[in-house]
């Protein structure tokens, strides 16, 4: 199945449940986090037509989730989705976690900010 007959499918999903695109459109919070070649991360916001108090609520769940990494398991699902996707960047994948591994644990052990610069005078 390709993109276009996924994309056909998920529609008349959608229309099966009572929804349009354009309900879901209107209400849709989009959070986009993307890294370049160049080590430059961009984070857009995408803002939905109505803004709900519950969509409030979940927008401000989801920032939690990622400052305080709980979507964690999240994303290795999503690695090891593209990974079964794209068997030929097993390499790649591999490499990606084993960095992150490595960043997770070199972190953990210093807090970002030392309690003895919080001494010092100007």
């Amino acid at each position: 199945m390709d993109d276009k007959e996924r994309i056909e499918e998920l529609r008349k999903y959608i229309h099966e449940l009572g929804y349009d695109e354009q309900q879901l459109k209107d209400s849709l919070f989009s959070i986009s986090f993307s890294v370049g070649e160049a080590g430059t991360v961009d984070v857009t916001i995408q803002w939905p037509e109505k803004i709900t108090e519950t969509a409030t609520d979940y927008v401000s769940t989801l920032l939690y989730s990622v400052n305080e990494g709980l979507l964690k398991n999240m994303m290795i699902d999503a690695i090891t989705d593209s990974y079964v996707k794209y068997p030929e960047i097993k390499d790649e994948v591999e490499e990606i976690v084993e960095k992150w591994l490595v960043l997770q644990t070199s972190s953990s052990d210093t807090p970002c900010i030392k309690p003895t610069e919080t001494l010092r005078g100007s």
